[in-house]
Parts: structure tokens; sequence; C-alpha cells
């Protein structure tokens, strides 16, 4: 990651905390009150004076009524939105957990029942375990009977930990989760950068503010599925897995990844349409 602004140690020119850069000035006006949507940027170089304006024109705010919005000054709680109180999101927690043995990679689907667990079934704090436990128990007895009973302990452990992730990240009575209270430190699961890097806030002598990965991310390894380890020192081109370039080309991680995307696959939901 590219974190440096231009006067870092790293002696970096670009960088992620250039938007703090004590040269330049970013103001931004949001048309809501999450700060989640961003029509109207304005850079300003402070030390010639110059200025840029840059506006989404799939979302450009009327000229009259720009005034009427809050003019804000880009600083760290922009990005750094929740330095406490995370909720996390259940495609990154259960990564996690799985990572770290708690729990079994092995049995089949058991990522995508979590989610599905933690996002559909799970209800309240006082239902949470049961309301999974019978979602995941009854998934497994109904398509994998065998891992049922062979890895019945397993499955009891994942429902534990299933249950402590609920707890401790979804709070349905207050309608609190991680979709009301996005983090905005990248740009897998909220719009994050996006909100700005999307490539289509463009100024009106026709430069963009660029959703190249490269201004933020310099990728060094990386391993596509039935292709050999590919390394460089000065960067690759990202490829997404599963041969789906052409739609990262255009659309933005958020769109798959984030809350507006379906969670799990509709086989999925097929298979587990019996214990709604």
């Amino acid at each position: 990651m590219k974190v440096g602004a231009k006067f870092s140690a790293l002696g970096l020119e670009e960088g992620i905390h250039w938007h703090i850069n004590p040269d330049v000035k970013i103001e931004y006006i949001s048309s809501d009150d999450k700060r989640q949507t961003i029509p109207w940027v304005k850079y300003t170089n402070l030390a010639t004076g110059k200025e840029i304006i840059f506006e989404n024109d799939e979302d450009k705010i009327e000229p009259e009524k720009l005034n009427s919005f809050e003019l804000r000054e880009v600083d760290c709680i922009d990005c750094h939105n929740r330095p406490a109180h995370v909720y996390n999101n259940p495609n990154k927690v259960l990564n996690v957990y799985i990572s770290n043995n708690k729990i079994d990679r092995t049995i089949p689907f058991i990522k995508n029942v979590g989610v599905q667990a933690l996002e559909t079934y799970a209800r309240s704090h006082k239902t949470a375990k049961d309301d999974i436990s019978k979602y995941v128990k009854g998934f497994y007895k109904s398509n994998y009977p065998d891992v049922a009973l062979n890895k019945a302990k397993q499955l009891d452990t994942a429902i534990e930990h299933f249950t402590s992730i609920y707890k401790r990240n979804y709070f349905s009575e207050m309608k609190v989760s991680w979709k009301e209270y996005p983090i905005n430190i990248g740009h897998m699961h909220s719009p994050g950068c996006y909100r700005c890097h999307d490539g289509k806030h463009v100024s009106k002598e026709g430069k963009v503010i660029s959703n190249d990965c490269k201004i933020c991310h310099t990728i060094t390894y990386q391993k596509v599925p039935g292709q050999e380890p590919m390394f460089s020192e000065s960067g690759l081109d990202f490829i997404h897995p599963g041969g789906v370039d052409k739609i990262t080309n255009t659309k933005n991680c958020v769109r798959c990844h984030g809350v507006t995307a379906k969670q799990t696959q509709n086989s999925l939901k097929e298979l587990t349409k019996n214990f709604r």
C-alpha cells in the first residue's frame, strides 16, 4: 500500500495520505448524511492557488443548489471513520476465523453457510444460537449427511463461532450492522475510496479522479488459479480470479462485494430454502 504523502519518511510523492498533504486542500460536498455519496470535489493547490472542481456527471448537483450543501474539507475521519465500534463484514471476519483454523475449512461450503447464517437466519441476540444451529445443521443433514454425522463436533464449534461473530457485529433490535455503519478505509465492502475515485468525477478540463489500482497499490506478487505465480518489484496489473476482468474494468469492487450485492450464490439459496 502506498500510504505516504509528499513529505513521508519513505520519500513517496503519492499515496493515500496525499489527501492531507500541507500543500493540498481537498473539499467535497456529500448529498447524504452518512457522507457515502460525494458528487462534487474541489482540489486546491495551496502553493499556486490553482483550483480544480470535479463533478460526477451521473449525479450532478445543479449550480444554484450548491450553496445549500455543507462544504467539508477532507480530514482523517473521512477515511478513518470508525476507529472504534467496528461492525465487521461477515466475509472478512469469517476469512480470519478459517485462516486461523478456528473453523474447519474442510467442511463443504462452510464459509458460504456462515455468511448465510449471519446475514439471513440469525434474528436477535436472544435467538442467535438456535437460529444459526437450526440452519447450519439442517443444511448439512439435507445436503451432506456424511459431514453432519462425521464432523458433528466441528460443526458445533463453527456454530459457536458464528454465534459469537453475530453477537459482536449485529444488533438487529437497533438496526446496527456493517451495512448501516460502513468502514470507509478501502473499497471492497462499502464505497470508501470509490466515493471519489470511481473514474466518473471529471473536471471541465477533462481531468478524471482515477480509479486505477496502482494509485494506492503496488502488487508485487500475484497467483492466479491455474497459472504460475507472478512477481514484479515495479508492480503488476490486478487480475481478478475467475476470468471476470471485463467486469472489473467497468465495475467497482463494491458492486459485487458490498451492501447492495447478493451475499450468497443463488444456488446455495435454492439448496437452503427449506430451512428458512
